[in-house]
């Protein structure tokens, strides 16, 4: 089977891994957020900055470029709750800013200042998002309660346990713009692609 065109090829839009980005740059010291860059072997620290920053937001970013900086960041963050952490802020930057601020915004005005606001129009906005990387779904949605499906991501080409966290760090993230009380559970995940999520508030 040949491989996917560029057109098709699973990727992420580039205000993803500039909000990542932005996000790093409040956790870490600069030099070791230049290690980090360094680290990808995707050009001189130098030259993956600009290629992040200057990206317009709605493009797409290979998925082999964001993942390596997502897993160069998770090794120098550590794993688990720490890069769910991080992702959580990176979501802050996802939907506090750009584009999908203003899709939460009108969601908020119908919905109130409650996590449904962002959660309600989530399943909608990872697939403008990502290209090729699965789909999310929710078994029970109300207030006070998310049960979250995750599936279909292609898990045999990229690290799918750093992938979790960040979804996980993403749902935490939309939750907590409304409410600090917020919590997640990653209650499994497995080799094939799939993940559950519980996340109250």
């Amino acid at each position: 089977m040949s491989p996917p065109t560029e057109e098709l090829a699973p990727a992420m839009r580039a205000h993803t891994t500039l909000s990542l980005l932005r996000a790093a740059e409040h956790s870490l010291a600069p030099a070791a957020l230049v290690q980090v860059m360094a680290a990808m072997e995707q050009g001189t620290a130098e030259e993956v900055r600009a290629r992040i920053e200057n990206a317009r937001s709605l493009s797409w970013n290979p998925m082999s470029f964001h993942m390596a900086f997502a897993d160069q960041l998770r090794l120098a963050h550590g794993p688990g709750d720490k890069n769910v952490q991080l992702w959580q802020h990176t979501a802050e930057h996802i939907f506090g800013e750009g584009f999908l601020a203003k899709a939460v915004e009108v969601s908020k005005r119908l919905l109130g200042p409650t996590p449904l606001a962002s959660l309600k129009i989530m399943r909608r906005m990872y697939a403008h998002t990502t290209r090729g990387l699965g789909i999310i779904d929710f078994g029970e949605l109300r207030e006070g309660l998310a049960t979250v499906d995750f599936y279909g991501f292609p898990a045999s080409e990229f690290d799918f346990e750093c992938y979790v966290e960040g979804v996980g760090g993403c749902l935490l993230g939309s939750a907590t713009m409304f409410s600090s009380t917020a919590n997640l559970e990653i209650l499994n995940w497995t080799p094939s692609g799939e993940a559950k999520y519980r996340l109250t508030w």
